[in-house]
């Protein structure tokens, strides 16, 4: 363990360091409190813990101060602290909760991951806080986080907040992230920064920010044009300085120049990768926006009356006390309307996308995040004064147009996607206005509206719209109708002042609509093609694309004809729609994909245009008659064409894609699986030569799977669809040569010897589940009510027996169920096991695919080959090795190869058992290696040489990952020297392999421990 800490915020005496704990008392310089601390990290060894626990007893029975005890505790406190692997016994649990309960010793209060630790099939909470009642006491809180694992480490940081407890409640500039490693960018800053500049406190900022320009553009100029060449140059370098030093290792100046080279190119290789990233980045813009983070619990009312005698509490409860409504209303209000925070500036900061493309300025938020300490006073002074004032300084009210084309063909003027790239400033308003306006969206917006709304789902929408089509290709059926409804240019459209008002009949505070209609109110416009910028224009109507409030703007526009349809349809001629009835749904919204449905006669039709004009004259939202289009079932004849005369749409045929699914009256085929079509034209694209096989991996778990993964949520697929994509990636995967490793086998775990690969049957059935899960927790989704309405009646979809005329989806949700009681054993035993998959209330898919997958056999060291800090070049190769599926001579019988002889030594034949260990030529490198980095260990196999690897050397120090990292290169290296003389006879020596191996170890042990001396 290391324990750091910031003198200029706390004082730290270390009272006693032990072998699994260092316990020290501190104070805190910001709240002035004082307290005891013990990190931990008891050992695996039961008998070694309990020495912990009793001491620590003693330590805690005599203390009376606030005492924390935090770490990486090995153990754990439930049953429920555990998933996967071998269950907890009662003896993993006891000790510790003994342990706690003398103590009185509490978890406490954290937010985040539940598990905090992993190894891909086994979840665990491992890391955790306790906390004694010292704290309350003195009015103290102690909250902790456990933030997302890093790529570094499967732990989930820990971090730890003490809280006192009060009552209440040309081309444009662009930032180039790699400026800010560069040794002179602070200085730069702080000459330009310190300068007094008159003015408001945005105009301040503005003039900062113009006068950083220049030198930056000078710094970019002098030290990085042209940094690809540089990085390479300084690279070369460093490997000729590496070879000479290898010749006189006792030379202190080559040692001296290795180190100076080496953190040079580690700079300029840096660089380069950030360049690369960022600029790539801006090529892909977001197409569209995100949902905004909710962090409010939903509000209850469906609209605000002028006398108020009784309000619902957070916790459930009623109160009529005209002192507690008061109370309540004014601290509620306050915290959305009231002053602005300077953490809550810097959240709103953070949570922008460091990648993201700069505005205007060409500031990326990068750069704010990055130097914060520099500039983050003002940018809080800015803020705040937008809030105060209502004014925002023209030019931040500035936005560049990048055009997104929508096709590859050549584009029509139509056919661009404008993405609207803004000034930080206005994205940090916008996204705090944003956070305000999102606790009331769901009790604004209409179930049937499924985007941009806290725990709506797409899944949603697209099962009822596959419900409500089945039946429609049927001769005799009850008349139905369904339109498709386009909205022409959707963002671009919508009238300001429509924007306006429909924020005014919600009832938003004057002062909120103040704050947004400055933001919306004459923005200004320039255009971005081929890097320039071109024109500067005002707008008069229309949401920016990219704009955190717009897609909230849109949801409360489509809102208005939600309720004009509620008002239209009741009390009036219109019939529901023969499946909606019960549930009287008459239409569905994805942000801009709408649907509407109704009864198949005249006087519904009727109803539903009249709703359609109506909202197209106040909204400035206009419906695209050549690409909307009618369905009917159960209509023809005459009363057919009356209807396609009234809608002025084109009738249509199925299957139609909606939100980018097929949806047909009968089930979907083979050919109308698209991402079967995707899927090829990525592998097209890709091309199957100049990719290595580690990264056709990371292609497929990213790309491929991610492909599947969104249908899969919302399919049971055919197995002849999963056949079709197991064979696209297996011919992918190996180039079209013959598979190597059976497909079925890359799906296993890491640790069972497989690539971790998602199953696709299993990764499907595991992401249905998720729609199951919601009829026990009660979710109050359409999609549940339509099921327990048109399905279930008064029965439990639990118990229910599937009939004929179900649906397929519906009849597959449920043998999916009862794959689940078959696997967990029952009801309750499913509803325990499901439960102890969610995490932070939510059904972890991923948790229950671990669940659902059958295991073939662990062998844990093989995972010890994919360690993170291992080029995945090196750890495929290993792979190959230890399944004995490298194509060695002696497994290329079917050849008829005359000659099967070792290339290195002719001695044997050529075997993996024989070319990696017994060959003269690679155990004369092995005795290199051993000697270089002091293993006294023989190496006879490769399984035996990993599980002693695992054993002995499997920690993080710099000689364990050393080891490590050599036994990897060298089995690739020999590989790719026996590759080289079978195939272009190309020799190498011995001392040239060892070289190499030595040199990707040093250049790989640089760049994790760049402050440590390499003596080996």
């Amino acid at each position: 363990m290391l324990l750091l800490w910031d003198t200029s915020r706390v004082s730290c005496e270390v009272l006693e360091v032990g072998s699994q704990f260092i316990h020290v008392q501190a104070l805190c310089k910001v709240t002035h409190v004082s307290f005891v601390a013990n990190f931990v990290y008891p050992v695996y060894c039961i008998l070694e813990r309990r020495k912990l626990w009793d001491h620590l007893t003693i330590v805690g029975a005599s203390l009376a101060l606030p005492w924390i005890i935090l770490g990486d505790f090995n153990c754990y406190s439930s049953s429920n602290d555990k998933v996967g692997g071998v269950p907890l016994r009662p003896y993993d649990v006891n000790d510790f909760l003994k342990f706690r309960m003398a103590l009185t010793l509490e978890d406490a209060s954290s937010t985040g991951s539940f598990f905090t630790w992993t190894n891909g099939s086994i979840w665990s909470k491992l890391d955790r806080a306790l906390v004694n009642d010292g704290w309350t006491t003195l009015g103290l809180t102690c909250s902790v986080s456990f933030l997302p694992m890093e790529p570094v480490s499967d732990h989930c940081p820990l971090v730890v907040s003490l809280v006192r407890c009060f009552p209440g409640g040309v081309r444009p500039f662009n930032f180039l992230n790699m400026w800010l490693e560069h040794p002179s960018f602070d200085e730069i800053l702080g000459s330009k920064w310190g300068l007094w500049v008159g003015g408001t406190a945005q105009f301040s900022w503005a003039s900062k920010l113009k006068s950083l320009k220049a030198p930056l553009k000078s710094l970019n100029r002098e030290e990085f044009g042209g940094i690809f060449e540089k990085a390479k140059a300084a690279n070369g370098c460093f490997k000729e300085a590496v070879k000479a030093h290898m010749a006189d290792p006792l030379n202190e100046d080559l040692k001296h120049q290795c180190q100076v080279l080496g953190d040079k190119a580690c700079f300029l290789m840096n660089a380069e990768w950030s360049f690369i990233s960022q600029k790539s980045r801006c090529k892909h813009l977001v197409e569209g926006d995100r949902c905004t983070k909710y962090f409010h619990s939903l509000i209850k009312r469906d609209n605000v009356r002028s006398s108020i005698s009784h309000l619902v509490k957070d916790d459930g409860s009623l109160t009529s006390s005209p002192k507690e409504v008061s109370t309540l209303l004014l601290d509620f209000y306050t915290d959305i309307l009231g002053h602005f925070h300077d953490d809550e500036i810097r959240a709103a900061l953070f949570d922008i996308g460091n990648d993201n493309a700069p505005g205007p300025d060409g500031f990326s938020s990068t750069f704010f995040n990055a130097r914060w300490d520099v500039v983050g006073k003002d940018v809080c002074t800015d803020v705040k004064e937008f809030f105060v004032t209502g004014v925002l300084l023209k030019s931040w009210n500035h936005t560049i147009l990048a055009l997104l084309p929508k096709t590859s063909c050549f584009p029509h003027l139509g056919d661009f996607r404008p993405i609207g790239l803004t000034n930080v400033l206005y994205k940090l308003i916008m996204k705090i206005l944003a956070r305000l306006m999102a606790p009331f969206l769901p009790c604004f917006v209409d179930k049937a509206q499924g985007a941009f709304v806290k725990d709506r789902n797409i899944v949603d929408n697209i099962f009822i719209a596959q419900e409500l089509v089945r039946g429609y290709s049927r001769k005799r059926c009850t008349p139905s109708c369904m339109l498709m409804v386009d909205i022409r240019k959707a963002f671009d459209s919508v009238y300001c002042s429509f924007i306006e008002a429909v924020l005014r009949g919600f009832g938003f505070p004057e002062l909120f609509l103040r704050w947004i209609l400055a933001c919306v109110r004459h923005p200004t416009f320039s255009v971005s093609y081929n890097g320039q910028l071109h024109r500067f224009f005002e707008g008069k109507q229309g949401l920016r694309q990219g704009d955190p409030m717009s897609p909230a703007f849109f949801i409360l526009c489509i809102e208005y004809l939600s309720r004009l349809l509620l008002m239209k349809t009741r009390g009036s001629d219109f019939t529901f729609h023969p499946k909606c009835d019960g549930t009287c749904i008459t239409h569905l919204a994805f942000a801009d994909d709408l649907m509407l449905f109704s009864y198949g006669n005249e006087a519904s039709v009727n109803i539903l245009m009249s709703c359609l004009e109506d909202f197209e004259a106040v909204s400035g939202l206009s419906f695209n008659p050549t690409k909307s289009s009618i369905y009917l079932a159960g209509v023809s004849g005459e009363r057919r064409a009356r209807f396609l005369a009234r809608v002025g749409f084109s009738e249509g045929s199925f299957p139609v894609r909606y939100l980018g699914i097929p949806l047909a009256p009968t089930s979907v085929s083979v050919d109308q699986f698209s991402p079967l079509t995707a899927i090829e034209q990525y592998i097209q694209n890709w091309g199957h030569h100049s990719l290595s096989y580690a990264g056709k991996v990371k292609l497929i778990r990213s790309v491929i799977q991610g492909i599947e993964g969104f249908w899969f949520q919302v399919f049971p697929l055919h197995d002849a669809v999963l056949q079709k994509i197991r064979s696209s990636c297996t011919q992918f995967f190996w180039g079209g040569r013959p598979a190597r490793v059976a497909w079925d086998d890359l799906y296993m775990l890491k640790s069972e010897g497989g690539l971790g690969l998602m199953d696709l049957k299993t990764g499907n059935l595991a992401l249905l589940t998720r729609s199951i899960w919601l009829f026990h927790t009660n979710a109050d989704s359409l999609w549940v009510r339509f099921v327990r309405n048109y399905y279930l009646g008064n029965s439990s979809f639990w118990n229910y027996s599937p009939r004929d005329r179900d649906s397929f989806l519906f009849k597959k949700l449920c043998g999916i169920r009862d794959r689940l009681f078959a696997l967990f054993g029952g009801f309750d035993a499913t509803i325990e096991g499901l439960h102890r998959c969610c995490v932070v209330g939510r059904l972890d898919t991923g948790l229950v695919y671990n669940v659902m997958w059958v295991s073939h056999g662990s062998r844990p060291w093989m995972k010890l080959i994919w360690r993170n800090f291992i080029p995945p070049k090196f750890s495929f190769t290993l792979w190959l090795s230890c399944r004995k599926r490298l194509a060695t001579r002696d497994s290329l019988g079917f050849m008829n190869l005359e000659d099967v002889s070792c290339v290195f030594c002719r001695d044997a034949d050529e075997s993996c058992a024989h070319l990696f260990f017994a060959c003269p030529f690679s155990s004369a490198i092995w005795n290199h290696i051993r000697n270089w980095l002091g293993i006294r260990r023989q190496m006879s196999t490769l399984e035996s040489a990993i599980k002693w690897i695992k054993k002995e050397h499997g920690g993080k120090s710099l000689h364990s990952r050393a080891i490590l990292l050599a036994f990897c290169i060298v089995v690739h290296e020999i590989w790719r020297a026996r590759n080289g003389l079978v195939f272009v006879h190309e020799g190498t020596s011995l001392d040239a392999i060892v070289a190499r191996v030595k040199l990707a170890t040093y250049r790989i042990l640089i760049r994790l421990f760049p402050l440590l001396e390499i003596t080996f």
